[in-house]
């Protein structure tokens, strides 16, 4: 089976159509741990793992286009932090290489 591309992998994640049923609360706004942890929660139950680098590239492209700013701070660790404190709560897991899923419905 071929191993889906980078397109087939941010296809998942709906970067063009907002999670949220309401306005981004993020305008203008630099990008948080807190804010990432709140855009990948709205990727509830994704249909596979998928890698921290497609996770980073969409957190990072949903906030700008939603009219958020770019963190000054390292991007991978604010999104592996985000995603343990999704898995703690329940909301995502990690597969044995690394890969990670946002579970359904995790608010």
């Amino acid at each position: 089976m071929k191993e889906p591309s980078w397109a087939d992998n941010m296809a998942f994640l709906r970067i063009d159509t907002p999670p949220f049923k309401k306005p981004y609360e993020y305008k203008g706004q630099p990008l948080t741990q807190e804010i990432a942890e709140h855009i990948l929660a709205g990727w509830d139950n994704t249909p596979t793992y998928l890698p921290i680098s497609i996770w980073m590239e969409g957190v990072k492209s949903y906030h700008e286009r939603q009219g958020g700013t770019l963190t000054t701070g390292d991007l991978q660790p604010m999104i592996r932090a985000a995603l343990f404190s999704l898995k703690r709560r329940g909301c995502a897991v990690e597969d044995s290489q690394g890969n990670w899923k946002i579970l359904p419905k995790c608010d």
